[in-house]
C-alpha cells in the first residue's frame, strides 16, 4: 500500500519542467527583443509631437551601437523656422548699431551726434548724417589717403594731416566748407603716402562736396554732403525712432 505522500516527487519534477521552460521562453523572449531593439528606432518620450500647423515634427531618435538612443540634427528648415522674427525696436537697434560700427564711434558720441541733430532745423536722419560724413577721419577715408576709416583715424591721431594749415589730431572734428585738409609738409615722405598707388585714387570715386588734388594729396571742402554721398547700409529713420521713443 502506497503512502498518501508517494505523488510528490513526480509533481515536483514536472513543476520544475515548467519552471525550466518558462526561464527558457524568457530567455528567448529577450533574445528577441535586443534583436529588435537593434533595428527598430527607438520611440522618445519626450520627442515632439507634429506641429498642427507645419505638420513638421522634432528630430527624430535612434538607437545607437550600445542601445541609447540618439538624436538625429534638425534639418536647416526647420531651424529658419524657428527664428523669431525681430521686433520693431530690435530692428531699430540693428540700424543704430550698424551706423555706429560702420563710422567706428561709441555710444555715447553718437548720442551726441543725436542730439545735435535734433536741435538743428531740418530732417533729424539726413543732418544726422551729414554729421557723420564731416568728420576728419570720415574725410581721410573718403579721399582714398587710407583703405579703412580705423586706419583713417589712427592717421588723423597720429597728426599726420593739416587743417587749414594747423595740425590736427582729434579724429572727430568736424571739417566745414571752405576748409583746406593736407598731409603735413613733414609726414609726406612717411610710407604710408609714398606707397599710395596713384592710379588707385585716381578711380576712387570722391563725394561731391569734397575736392581732392591728388598729386598735392589736398582736400577742399566745397559744400556739405547730400544723401546721394552717404552711406547706403542702413536707415537713418529707424535710428531717429530709436532715440524718440
Amino acid at each position: 500500500m502506497s503512502s498518501p505522500n508517494s505523488d510528490k516527487p513526480e509533481e515536483k519534477k514536472e513543476v520544475s519542467k515548467e519552471a525550466s521552460k518558462e526561464v527558457s521562453d524568457e530567455k528567448q523572449g529577450k533574445k528577441q527583443e535586443e534583436k529588435q531593439a537593434e533595428t527598430k528606432p527607438v520611440v522618445n518620450s519626450e520627442e515632439k509631437k507634429p506641429d498642427n500647423k507645419t505638420g513638421s515634427a522634432g528630430p527624430a531618435s535612434f538607437a545607437g551601437a550600445d542601445g541609447s538612443a540618439v538624436k538625429s540634427k534638425a534639418s536647416p528648415q526647420a531651424n529658419f523656422k524657428r527664428q523669431k522674427r525681430l521686433s520693431q525696436y530690435g530692428l531699430q537697434l540693428k540700424e543704430k548699431q550698424l551706423a555706429r560700427r560702420t563710422y567706428g564711434v561709441s555710444e555715447k558720441q553718437f548720442l551726441g551726434y543725436y542730439h545735435k541733430a535734433i536741435a538743428k532745423t531740418g530732417d533729424t536722419g539726413e543732418l544726422l548724417n551729414k554729421l557723420l560724413e564731416q568728420r576728419l577721419d570720415n574725410l581721410v577715408y573718403r579721399t582714398g589717403l587710407a583703405s579703412t576709416r580705423r586706419q583713417a583715424r589712427q592717421y588723423v591721431t597720429h597728426g599726420l594731416f593739416t587743417v587749414n594749415g594747423r595740425r590736427v589730431d582729434i579724429p572727430s572734428y568736424q571739417v566745414r566748407a571752405k576748409d583746406i585738409i593736407a598731409v603735413g609738409e613733414n609726414k609726406k615722405s612717411k610710407k604710408v603716402f609714398t606707397d599710395i598707388d596713384i592710379k588707385d585714387l585716381k578711380k576712387r570715386e570722391i563725394p561731391s562736396w569734397i575736392s581732392f588734388d591728388i598729386d598735392s594729396l589736398t582736400a577742399k571742402i566745397t559744400g556739405t554732403p547730400t544723401k546721394a554721398d552717404f552711406e547706403q547700409g542702413y536707415d537713418p529713420r529707424l535710428i531717429v525712432e530709436f532715440y524718440s521713443r
